[in-house]
């Protein structure tokens, strides 16, 4: 295997950080990429991942699986540690394992290669910042990649844990690998290629169903774990639910004509608590640059990523429908109408907002952008939700027509919003 670069040049923020940049790598080898604050050490990395788009020149690789891309088929370790401080350490190694890798992995082994073993079973959050660079390091272990992308994999290391890291790259570059490092100084390498920027110029589908599956329990677990996820949506729909009487008075028949739209009004401002964190999360953390080099295609990622947002968010809204209506003064007959469409609808409620989560992932504190601009969208769903509801309530209309609308509305989201999704990330995040 053999990477090639020919006259890479790369433009941030309409400033050229470097340009002519060409070197060779191949396997076996180490190349470090050198230079000052702000020479394009980073962005030389994340070119090479896939992570940007070139300004000028080419990267190509020879060798290695035809089928892949050159970022599928390297590992990139950013300076964010990609953690997620809810899961346990052995947790967070085991979900990384097997999103990026080919099925599950001990994480067992790699905990003890980098001195975390006695630690698996504590909350990342009580880490240090060495402990989680090693727990980052662990990955190079668990995840079977060929390329190794290292932006300062030394950072926050002491003595020990420097030492460590370099018996690690002299061990995957005698197996054949290729290192591509961006650092101040040498890691312990021994002999390798230097490549200095910003001293002058220089001379460019198939899922994996265990990597989605492992994204879905992750983003479940989170969703429990933090911020009460599940528990928290049920409890601001029993709210709202619970104050629309209160406002309206003792009026049963009223409240029965009104209770579909209530409980569908309640449904999606639930369904829009979680939703500016559904990918945020993951970019502050780093976790978003790991996946968008992963194998699994972005948009299976970010599909599966609102699946698990539905599983723990909207069908606990649908099991808590039926006590819910009560307080509606809602018949049987039409309490299991209203559910019905609440399966068939919200998970249009959460793939459009998937689009919205996307395009303002990089904005802080975005929820309240992100609520302008998926509301709008979500008023067709509305629509037909509360008209099949009524339907099977009084008519005229029979209740298949409007129920139908909504499956189509709801297919067309998870059809169009994945990709939508991946178009806005892709664009964004460079």
């Amino acid at each position: 295997m053999r990477i090639r670069a020919s006259d890479l040049a790369c433009v941030r923020g309409a400033r050229e950080v470097f340009r002519d940049v060409s070197f060779t790598v191949g396997s076996g080898e180490a190349l470090l990429v050198t230079g000052p604050n702000g020479a394009g050490k980073s962005s030389l990395l994340r070119l090479v991942a896939g992570l940007l788009r070139p300004a000028g020149g080419r990267i190509d690789i020879e060798g290695g699986e035809l089928d892949l891309t050159l970022g599928e088929q390297a590992l990139y370790l950013g300076h964010l540690d990609a953690l997620k401080p809810a899961l346990l350490v052995r947790e967070n190694l085991a979900f990384w394992a097997r999103f990026l890798g080919n099925g599950a992995v001990e994480p067992e082994p790699a905990l003890a290669a980098v001195g975390l073993s006695g630690l698996a079973h504590v909350p990342a959050t009580y880490l240090s910042a060495g402990q989680r660079r090693r727990l980052a390091l662990a990955r190079l272990i668990s995840v079977k990649r060929a390329i190794w992308l290292l932006d300062e994999p030394t950072a926050a290391l002491d003595a020990s844990g420097q030492e460590m890291l370099a018996g690690l790259l002299r061990t995957h570059v005698s197996n054949g690998g290729i290192v591509l490092a961006a650092t101040h100084g040498p890691i312990g390498l021994g002999k390798t290629m230097e490549l200095c920027l910003g001293e002058k110029p220089m001379n460019r589908l198939v899922m994996d169903v265990t990597a989605l599956s492992a994204l879905m329990l992750r983003d479940m677990r989170l969703a429990v774990r933090v911020g009460g996820g599940a528990l928290i949506g049920v409890l601001f729909f029993l709210v709202v639910v619970t104050l629309v009487p209160f406002a309206i008075g003792p009026d049963l028949a009223l409240l029965a004509r009104i209770g579909p739209a209530v409980l569908w009004l309640g449904a999606l401002l639930a369904n829009l608590l979680a939703l500016d964190r559904l990918i945020a999360m993951d970019h502050e953390d780093g976790s978003l640059d790991l996946m968008l080099t992963a194998r699994a295609p972005l948009e299976l990622a970010l599909g599966a990523k609102a699946l698990a947002h539905w599983l723990s968010t909207s069908l606990p809204l649908v099991v808590a429908t039926p006590l819910l209506a009560l307080l509606l003064n809602l018949e049987a007959k039409t309490t299991g109408a209203v559910a019905l469409t609440l399966i068939a609808g919200t998970p249009a409620l959460t793939f459009i907002g998937l689009i919205g989560a996307a395009l303002t992932v990089a904005l802080r504190r975005g929820g309240l952008l992100l609520a302008i601009l998926i509301l709008p969208l979500t008023i067709p769903v509305l629509i037909f939700g509360v008209a099949a509801a009524n339907a099977a309530i009084a008519g005229p209309m029979p209740f298949g027509a409007p129920l139908t609308i909504l499956c189509a509305l709801t297919l067309v989201s998870i059809v169009i919003g994945p990709f939508a999704a991946a178009a806005a990330l892709r664009h964004g995040m460079e």
